[in-house]
């Protein structure tokens, strides 16, 4: 296995940085190093892979050093636009650190990688894109290749990264630990309290609680990052149903866009409800930029009738309690602690991606 410490020596070596990206489980070693340390590594987070790309064009033409931008590859799809319409066409370099989710395919991993998974290489052959699969013997050649080909050529090159990888390393940092109340606790109580609504969760941890505390036909969203309160609208549009978003901090600032587009058609049966435990929890805890962000304002600002920040049980209890007789579009933002309990079945394990959309139609009928 590869040393994060290791790692990040390399390519202070060979001047590459900063490192940029949204977080991956097969390198939340590098990742969670990089937070714990910020003498050494230049790590950036911003909400969305293409935001990457564009910060990462930027560091560039301002200082002429090589970016590396990191990134899941069920995130691939998410760079095309800025890799082929800014990267390339400006003769931009990068140095891309694509994780590898479900190499072997279908059943290899959660369903929300299969496809890329099984299609990796397809995919940077499509788009010209030169790479190397990260060797644990070879890893300093391959970063040395890849490197210096970016800058050669001035375009984005590719190391891939396979599961297991990096050692292990345990982060310092714990986002969102002040709170008190747990994301499980708090679907629960959601869940108990408005048991009419059609329910539709977010990817990660979110839906994999929901589904603990009660698996009603939810949405039961995986993959698809940030889209779930534009399913939502759809949803809402058609239905005189309570519709209610089960979405998190990472996931909301990703298509923020989304925001002020429900609270312009007001949505007057849509109640969004933002669970921020200030981390991606699915990936290991990383932070997000959440802490800095107030949702209840923002809500208001995008046209949300009612919008309103909780951070105890019995906060959350009390609002609930008050919307219904509210109108919405309503935003509910609930602080939560970060630690979500990994060992929680996945929906994947009882239902297929098909079976949850069938479950899920039938809220409507």
């Amino acid at each position: 296995m590869i040393d994060p410490q290791h790692f990040f020596e390399e390519m202070r070596a060979k001047g590459i940085g900063p490192f940029v990206g949204v977080p991956c489980s097969l390198i939340k070693s590098l990742t969670a190093y990089a937070v714990d340390h910020p003498s050494e590594v230049e790590y950036i987070n911003p909400v969305h892979e293409s935001h990457a790309m564009g910060f990462a064009a930027g560091s560039f033409l301002a200082t002429g050093t090589l970016p590396m931008v990191f990134l899941q590859n069920s995130g691939f799809g998410n760079i095309v636009n800025p890799l082929t319409s800014l990267h390339q066409i400006y003769a931009i370099p990068a140095l891309l650190l694509v994780t590898w989710r479900a190499e072997g395919g279908y059943g290899t991993d959660a369903p929300e990688h299969w496809i890329v998974g099984r299609d990796m290489e397809e995919y940077f052959k499509t788009f010209r894109l030169p790479y190397r699969i990260l060797s644990e013997q070879t890893w300093k050649e391959d970063m040395a290749a890849m490197s210096e080909e970016s800058l050669r050529t001035k375009m984005p090159t590719v190391l891939c990264v396979r599961k297991g990888m990096f050692s292990p390393y345990t982060p310092k940092q714990q986002p969102g630990a002040e709170y008190s109340m747990r994301s499980q606790d708090a679907i629960a109580i959601i869940k108990d309290a408005l048991q009419n609504a059609v329910f539709l969760s977010t990817t990660g941890m979110i839906s994999r609680e929901s589904f603990t505390a009660k698996d009603t036909p939810d949405f039961y969203m995986m993959g698809s990052m940030g889209l779930l309160s534009a399913i939502a609208a759809g949803c809402a549009s058609h239905t005189e149903k309570r519709v209610v978003v089960l979405d998190g901090d990472g996931a909301v600032m990703m298509h923020m866009g989304m925001l002020p587009f429900i609270g312009h058609k007001k949505y007057e049966n849509l109640l969004h409800i933002v669970i921020d435990n200030e981390a991606y929890a699915s990936t290991d805890g990383q932070p997000t930029v959440s802490g800095a962000v107030d949702f209840s304002m923002l809500g208001k600002a995008c046209g949300y009738p009612v919008s309103l920040s909780v951070r105890t049980e019995q906060e959350l209890r009390t609002a609930l309690k008050n919307m219904q007789t509210l109108r919405g579009p309503v935003l509910l933002h609930i602080k939560v602690r970060s630690g979500s309990d990994h060992h929680i079945g996945r929906v994947s394990d009882r239902y297929t991606c098909p079976e949850v959309a069938e479950r899920f139609r039938k809220n409507f009928e």
